[in-house]
């Protein structure tokens, strides 16, 4: 995978841990457009504005908490999967999950789809 599509995931990431709106606009600038979109338990968001809001509120509800991946990228074609985890401000784990990345020849990112928590055993 070419470097640029890895330096659009790292911005992404790093825009969820960027308290500073500027700063996020601009990590997300690198990676995101208006028709990318996040697909994730009970919520959906797409374009810029719509993920700028919600990193704001974000920040706003859990203040000091830092988005921080917990693996490598798994990369085949144009799709990524990582694990990610919310470190509060104590520097214990909060909710881990995981992101499957599908982007475009450039880099950028054309969609996120989230999953918060562990897999469920068989038959649970």
């Amino acid at each position: 995978m070419p470097e640029s599509h890895n330096a659009a995931l790292l911005a992404y990431v790093r825009a969820w841990s960027e308290p500073n709106t500027e700063v996020a606009k601009a990590l997300l600038f690198r990676c995101w457009t208006e028709e990318s979109e996040i697909i994730g338990p009970g919520y959906y968001f797409k374009g810029t504005t719509a993920v700028l809001n919600e990193i704001e509120r974000y920040h706003t509800e859990q203040p000091g908490y830092k988005a921080i991946m917990t693996s490598s990228f798994d990369t085949h074609g144009y799709w990524s999967r990582f694990t990610i985890a919310m470190v509060k401000p104590d520097g214990t784990r909060g909710p881990e999950g995981w992101d499957i990345v599908e982007q475009d020849t450039e880099g950028m990112i054309r969609r996120v789809v989230t999953f918060w928590g562990p897999l469920p055993g068989p038959g649970d």
